[in-house]
């Protein structure tokens, strides 16, 4: 491209010869998958250490600690309301209040 004037221009490269694309899955893969794991777990001779090793069943979650968690809460004050917003994460979800006597908002989560 930088080439001085009058300089001829080659040929561009040959485009390649392209596999073919891959094959579409077809619509309703996640049903016909828990449709699998369902007929593997029914299956005779099945035990919790083959479904571990083909990852069909993992460990059970540790519930969240309501003592020590606590939801991401966010007041804005707009004219004529307060708009809160709240992420609960892993609660099933959150009971606001405020509290007259303290002008605080309490927030209570549940798991």
């Amino acid at each position: 491209m930088n080439s001085p004037l009058g300089t001829t221009v080659t040929a561009p490269p040959a485009t390649p010869n392209l596999p073919a694309p891959a094959t579409l899955v077809a619509p309703g893969i996640i049903p016909r998958v828990r449709l699998l794991v369902q007929k593997i777990k029914l299956s005779n001779g099945y035990n919790a250490s083959i479904g571990q090793d083909l990852g069909i069943i993992g460990k059970s979650p540790t519930p969240p600690d309501p003592a020590t968690v606590r939801p991401v809460i966010t007041a804005t004050v707009l004219p004529g309301l307060v708009q809160i917003k709240f992420v609960k994460g892993a609660f099933a979800g959150t009971a606001p209040a405020y509290s007259r006597a303290t002008r605080r908002s309490v927030s209570t989560a549940t798991c």
